[in-house]
C-alpha cells in the first residue's frame, strides 16, 4: 500500500483496513504540477517494491491535470520488476487524468485496474430513504422532491443569461454543491464546506453573514454539506452604480470586523516573490521588473498586515440581485481556506480585488473607499492598498492561465477563461507602466 503525501496516506490506511492489507508507506512526489518526480532513499523504494506478490496499491485523491502524481509512482514500479498487471491504482473519480497527462501516462491509466467508489454511487443514487443524500436535510427542510447536481460550472444554466454570455468556471476548483426542490417548493443549494472543526467554522461563518443581510439564509449543515437558500429568479451581475459600492462596501468593512483570525496566510515577501514570478512569465522580465521594490516593500508592510477571512474572490458573477431587490454575495465562505497561495489577508486585500474586479478607478475609487470607511472600524493602510494591488492581479492571472490549460483547446470554457486572463494581464501592464 503506497499512500501519496498527506491526503493519499489517510486514504491508503482505510484501502489497508479494507484490504486487510499491512501498514501503508507514505511517498511524496516532487517537482513541476505536470513533471513530479521522486527522491526515495534506497531503503524506502525497496520497501515499496520488494516482495508484493499479490500487488502494489497506489492511493491518492487525483488524478489531476497531468496524473504525473500516480504515474511517477507506477514507473517506480515497474522499473524494479513489479509487473504492470500488479499495480491497482485507488483514485478518487473515475475519469482520466487532464489534458497535461504524457500519452504514456494516459495509455497505462486506461489499462490500469482501477478501484473507486464515487460519492455518486454511495450517496447520490441511493434509493435508501435513510441514508440517501436527500435524508440527511429532511429535519432541517422538509421532505426532498428533487436533487440537482450544479458542480462543474452547471450552476450558470439556472442564469438568466445565453451560454455564450456565461461567466467563466474553473471547474476542478469548484466544491461539490446539489440543488435541492423541497416538495412545498423551496429551493436550496447543499454546498461541500468540510467535515469537523473545518466545516462548523465555516458554518458559523455563513450564519454570521446572512444575519448581517449580505448573503443568502443559511438553515445548517449535515455531513459536511452547508444548505443555503438558493434564490432562483434571482439577477446574477448587479449593476456597477452607488448601491452596489454601498453594498460591496458594507460587506467588506463587515469580514474585516467580524472574522479576525489566526489562520495562516501568504506572506507579503511570499507574495511578492509571486508577484515577480507570474509577471515574469506572463509578460516578460522586463515588465516583471517594474515590481523589483516589492521584496523590499514587503519587509516593511508585513508589521501593518491585521489578518482576517478574507474572501479571496470578488468577482462581478459572485454577486446577485435576490428576489427581494437585496444584493448578496453567493458563495463567501471559505475561498481564504483554499488550496492555494493567498490565504487569510488584511482586509486591503478583499477591497483591491473590489476595486479591481468592479474596474472602480478614478473618482469611483474614491467613492467606494468613502463607503468602506463609513462602515470599517479601522481605516485602511494606503501603502498596503498599493502593495497588494499588482498581487492580486498577478495571482488571478495565475489562476486564470492555469484554468485555461485544465480544459481542451477548442472548449467554450477556454475562451471564457482566456478572456479573463488577458483582462488581467492588460491590467498589470497597465500598472507595471505607472512604478
Amino acid at each position: 500500500m503506497v499512500g501519496l503525501r498527506s491526503i493519499g496516506i489517510g486514504l491508503a490506511a482505510m484501502v489497508a483496513a479494507g484490504a486487510r492489507a499491512p501498514l501503508p508507506v507514505s511517498v511524496r512526489p516532487i517537482g513541476h504540477p505536470f513533471r513530479r518526480y521522486l527522491d526515495l532513499s534506497e531503503e524506502i523504494a525497496a520497501e515499496i517494491t520488494a516482495g508484493h506478490s499479490l500487488g502494489v496499491a497506489v492511493v491518492d485523491e487525483g488524478p489531476g491535470l497531468s496524473g504525473s502524481s500516480f504515474g511517477v509512482v507506477a514507473d517506480l514500479l515497474e522499473a524494479r520488476g513489479v509487473d504492470a498487471a500488479r499495480i491497482h491504482f485507488f483514485p478518487s473519480h473515475a475519469g482520466e487524468p487532464g489534458p497535461q497527462a504524457e500519452p504514456r501516462n494516459l495509455d497505462r491509466w486506461r489499462a490500469a485496474k482501477r478501484h473507486v467508489v464515487t460519492f455518486d454511487e454511495l450517496v447520490l443514487k441511493t434509493p435508501d430513504p435513510v441514508t440517501g443524500f436527500a435524508a440527511w436535510f429532511r429535519d432541517l427542510v422538509g421532505d426532498i422532491a428533487t436533487t440537482e447536481d450544479l458542480s462543474g460550472g452547471a450552476w450558470r444554466s439556472y442564469l438568466p443569461l445565453a451560454e455564450r454570455d456565461w461567466p467563466p468556471a474553473y471547474p476542478q476548483q469548484e466544491r461539490r454543491k446539489l440543488l435541492l426542490a423541497t416538495v412545498t417548493g423551496e429551493t436550496w443549494l447543499a454546498r461541500f464546506a468540510g467535515l469537523g472543526a473545518y466545516g462548523e467554522g465555516k458554518l458559523e461563518r455563513a450564519h454570521a453573514i446572512a444575519a448581517a443581510g449580505l448573503a443568502p439564509d443559511t438553515a445548517g449543515m449535515r455531513h459536511g454539506f452547508i444548505l443555503q437558500r438558493w434564490h432562483r429568479q434571482s439577477e446574477p451581475l448587479i449593476p456597477v452604480g452607488e448601491e452596489a459600492m454601498e453594498t460591496v462596501a458594507r460587506y467588506l468593512a463587515f469580514r474585516g470586523r467580524r472574522f479576525a483570525t489566526t489562520l495562516p496566510g501568504a506572506s507579503l515577501e511570499a507574495l511578492a516573490s509571486m508577484l515577480l514570478h507570474n509577471v515574469e512569465e506572463a509578460l516578460g522580465a522586463d515588465v516583471a521588473s517594474a515590481f523589483a521594490s516589492w521584496p523590499a516593500r514587503a519587509l516593511d508592510l508585513q508589521d501593518d498586515v491585521r489578518p482576517v477571512a478574507t474572501d479571496n474572490r470578488l468577482h462581478c458573477w459572485e454577486w446577485f440581485r435576490a428576489e427581494d431587490g437585496r444584493i448578496l454575495k453567493g458563495d463567501a465562505l471559505d475561498h481564504c481556506e483554499a488550496h492555494d497561495l493567498v490565504g487569510c489577508q488584511d482586509i486591503a486585500y478583499d477591497v483591491v480585488g473590489a476595486l479591481v474586479e468592479f474596474a472602480w478607478y478614478g473618482a469611483a475609487r474614491k467613492t467606494f473607499l468613502r463607503h468602506f470607511e463609513g462602515h470599517a472600524r479601522d481605516g485602511l493602510h494606503p501603502a498596503l492598498l498599493a502593495f497588494y494591488l499588482p498581487c492580486y492581479v498577478a495571482f488571478q492571472l495565475g489562476s486564470f492561465v492555469m484554468a485555461c490549460d485544465s480544459v481542451p483547446d477548442n472548449s467554450p470554457e477556454r475562451a471564457r477563461l482566456q478572456r479573463e486572463a488577458d483582462r488581467y494581464a492588460t491590467a498589470l501592464l497597465e500598472l507595471a507602466g505607472r512604478f
